[in-house]
Formats: C-alpha cells, structure tokens, sequence
C-alpha cells in the first residue's frame, strides 16, 4: 500500500495539473498553486469572436501519445479533432506551399540543384531516429554544411535568425532535427499533408476537465495565489503563499521556469542551483490579430525574409474553422 504523501505542486499550467491529478490517483493529498487566476499556463485560451483561442498557438503532433491518452482518459477524446495543416514558406514578396516534398522542389528562392539538395537532406532527417549524433553540433553549422550557403542563407538561415536572434549560431542541431522529425510523424506519407491535433472548443476544454477531475477526488487548487518562498524544516518542506499562508508538505513538485524556482529556494544546494540558473530562456512574443478577411489559405506560413523580423504567421481559422 502506497504511504499518502502530502505534495504540494507549484505552477498550473498543463504539466502541474496533470502532476497534480496523476499523484492524486495514487493517493497522496495535492494542493496547487497558480499564481494567475486562469489555469492553463500558455495553453490558456481567451474568448473572442464567438468561441474561444489559445494565448499562445497550440497544436498536438500524432507522436503526442501521452496527452492524447490522457484526453481519452478524461472523456473528452470526441473533442479531440485531426484536422489537415496547410504549410506555406514566404520569401521575396511571394508565398510558397510547403506541405509535401514536390513543393520542396517547386520553392523557387533557391536553383533546382539546390532545391534538390534541400530535399535529400530534409528525408535524411525526416528517418533519422537517434538524435544525439545531433547534440555535438549546432543548426547552423551542420545545415550550411548539408545544404550548402546559398540554401542555408535562403531557407533556414533567416528562421533561425528571427527565432533566436543573436543566439542563432548556438542552436542545437538536436532542435532542429526534432522540428523535422515531428512533423513526419503527423504525416501518412511523403506525399500526403500532415494533420495536427486541436480540441473543439479550444485547449480549455482539457485544462477545465483536469481542474474539475482534481476537486473530484480532493485535491486543492489554489488559483490566483502564486509561491512567495519555499524552504526545508526539518523533514518538511514549508510553503509560503502570497497570501502569507505557510503550509507543510513531504514533497514539492515544481513546474515552473527553472530559475524562478530557484529565486522562490534561495537554500538549494548549488550544485543543484547551477544547473536550474545555467538554463539560458529565450523569450518569444506572440501577437493576436483578429481580421475580417483571410491573409491566404495556409494556416502555418514559415517567413524566410531576412527583412521580417518574426518567424511566422500562424492563421488560427485556416486550420480550425471558426464555426467549430
């Protein structure tokens, strides 16, 4: 029999709610804390225009077995839509589809043999399984070597520019292969588009049907009240909310952004410390534009103009239709 353990799990985004309703399953007393009053983290939606919409885009690829489990788990899996994704490359004033390997060979900013190239190069990837060849090496560096400078300057150059500004060079080729590789395995075939997860009714749906299946079987969400300190006594660890309200627990579970976790633990070990504080994050804004008419017809527009400076446009209803 499993001794119940009193664990406190800090952060309620989509992980410190599934914490939360995994150790409360197997009988351990939970108590969350979300410093925001809306649970959900960047899943989180907004209402707008009649339905409701992520702060921050979502999707889920076919290879995301555990949280498509967990939907099923929590009987909302008839929510649960696989939709087609249209993917599309804009570069020199002109867009380009890029859902299938025939359009990789139709990209016309770069020659045919380089679209070639290009081409070879994105299948190796696509059925390479063993990343950690990758780990050595950054995206920069192996891609201008596999594709060539005309290419890398004209195709992934810019992205990776635009998506981590001077930290460009540093990108791990491991990232980049994972990019590729998850895509293919949202896909049928080379030939066939890819399809994408999205709940009907927005990722809310997941994160309210979490939140209601955690007070169903006792635990406590502490909504709108955020982690203040967090310190050892004794045996226990020892919460201080910022309501002032202080609360012993056996374990803590924390979700939140490595260094902030260890700001809220100042007493950590620092070897331990280091490794949370030596994460370098990388900020990205996401702006939301409500429009009355289509910008195009591709719902995933990757910009490969080293004269825009942001990555893509991300247009919500040319995936899932507003109706829906």
């Amino acid at each position: 029999m499993t001794t119940q353990l009193r664990i406190g799990v800090i952060g309620g985004g989509i992980a410190g709610l599934t914490a939360a309703y995994r150790l409360l399953q197997q009988g351990h007393q939970v108590t969350l804390w979300e410093q925001n009053r809306q649970l959900g983290g960047q899943a989180a939606a907004f209402p707008v225009a009649g339905t409701a919409l992520e702060y921050f885009y979502h999707h889920l690829f076919m290879s995301d077995r555990d949280i498509v489990a967990l939907i099923e788990e929590l009987g909302i899996g008839d929510r649960l839509l696989w939709l087609p994704s249209k993917v599309g490359f804009y570069a020199r004033g002109r867009i380009y589809p890029l859902a299938s390997a025939l359009d990789v060979l139709r990209l016309g900013v770069i020659p045919f043999h380089d679209r070639l190239r290009l081409g070879l190069v994105t299948f190796y990837l696509q059925h390479v399984r063993d990343w950690r060849k990758f780990e050595e090496v950054t995206a920069a560096e192996w891609l201008r070597r596999a594709l060539g400078r005309r290419a890398f300057e004209r195709v992934w150059g810019p992205q990776l520019r635009a998506k981590f500004g001077p930290r460009a060079g540093e990108v791990s080729m491991a990232w980049f292969w994972n990019k590729i590789y998850l895509r293919t395995q949202s896909r049928e075939s080379l030939f066939k588009p890819e399809r994408l997860g999205y709940i009907e009714g927005s990722f809310n749906v997941l994160i309210d049907r979490l939140a209601e299946a955690i007070r169903e079987i006792g635990g406590e969400i502490r909504a709108g009240v955020g982690t203040a300190a967090i310190w050892r006594d004794d045996d226990e660890w020892v919460v201080r909310d910022t309501e002032g309200v202080e609360t012993w627990h056996d374990a803590i579970v924390a979700t939140i952004p490595s260094p902030l976790f260890a700001r809220l633990f100042p007493d950590l070990p620092e070897d331990y410390k280091a490794k949370l504080t030596g994460t370098v994050y990388q900020a990205a804004v996401t702006l939301l534009l409500q429009s009355r008419h289509a910008l195009s017809d591709i719902y995933w527009l990757n910009i490969g103009d080293p004269e825009v400076p942001f990555t893509g446009i991300i247009e919500h209803t040319n995936f899932m239709p507003p109706e829906r």
